[in-house]
């Protein structure tokens, strides 16, 4: 994930600031998408790993893993339709 975010935040970000979308909420919604690739099969760096190191068979982490895959989408969907859900604690400490 980290060469994605060196790559295209310079890409979009100014695209994002143009559209008036707020930089703290667009570096979130992007760090919560790289972080769901991460786990999204059928290459998802970490289902190889737990996969590793469990010992259970690819089939088994992936079924295992879609509740969770299920949960970070909604709560995606959530934080990219409603930005206030993260953005309440940096204009209450005045970061933005």
């Amino acid at each position: 994930s980290t060469p994605a975010t060196i790559i295209l935040v310079p890409i979009f970000l100014p695209a994002a600031l143009s559209f008036g979308v707020d930089p703290t909420h667009f570096g979130l919604v992007v760090v919560l998408n790289l972080m769901i690739g991460l786990i999204h099969p059928p290459i998802g760096l970490n289902l190889l790993i737990t996969q590793a190191i469990s010992r259970a068979p690819m089939k088994e982490v992936v079924w295992e893993s879609l509740p969770i895959i299920g949960i970070m989408l909604v709560v995606l969907g959530i934080i990219t339709y409603v930005p206030q859900t993260v953005l309440w604690l940096p204009e209450l400490m005045g970061v933005n």
